[in-house]
């Protein structure tokens, strides 16, 4: 009976030291809908690294749609590991950021969440003429300035115009004055 309970006291020693020892992802930014994205951060829940060998591999593969834009990785500690993009992401780009298969913390293994993802959305409004608060003519035209390049169909269907007193317009019936 005593050589169970020491054999069943260390198999309990064993699997609680390798729960101590397994790793997660604690945070990932960014996540979701972000207009400006220039960096990835990846941080762990411990040490996953040996200490000062900031020149260990990727733990982590980025897919875009479309082309994956230039970038690298790096370690910025034991716990941090960053992608710097070289440019910008434009406006419409959806990445997924996923920890490699064959990729290992410094002990045990990775556990939890390993896939997240996040996108630019559409492009946004970066100047307009008239500005705010213009006189308006009554053949006005309008110029709008984006982040980024825009689908004809998608502003015609979301878009609109609201004037005082007349109320909402949609851009679907201004179609043939509409350029994208």
């Amino acid at each position: 009976m005593q050589r169970w309970t020491v054999a069943a006291a260390t198999a309990l020693c064993v699997l609680a030291s390798q729960g101590v020892h397994a790793a997660s992802i604690a945070s990932v930014s960014p996540q979701g809908e972000v207009a400006q994205v220039r960096q990835i951060a990846v941080k762990f829940s411990e040490s996953v690294i040996p200490l000062g060998d900031l020149r260990a591999s990727d733990p982590m593969s980025l897919s875009c749609q479309g082309a994956t834009p230039a970038g690298s990785g790096r370690w910025a500690s034991d716990k941090v590991w960053l992608y710097d993009f070289r440019e910008p992401l434009p406006p419409g780009t959806r990445c997924t950021l996923k920890a490699k298969s064959d990729w290992k913390p410094l002990a045990g293994a990775l556990t939890g969440t390993t896939e997240y993802s996040f996108n630019t959305g559409g492009p946004a409004i970066v100047s307009n003429q008239p500005f705010d608060g213009a006189q308006i003519e009554e053949e006005q035209y309008f110029v709008l300035r984006l982040s980024g390049a825009a689908v004809e169909s998608s502003v015609l269907a979301n878009a609109w115009c609201e004037v005082d007193g007349i109320g909402e317009v949609t851009l679907g019936k201004l179609a043939p004055y509409v350029t994208v």
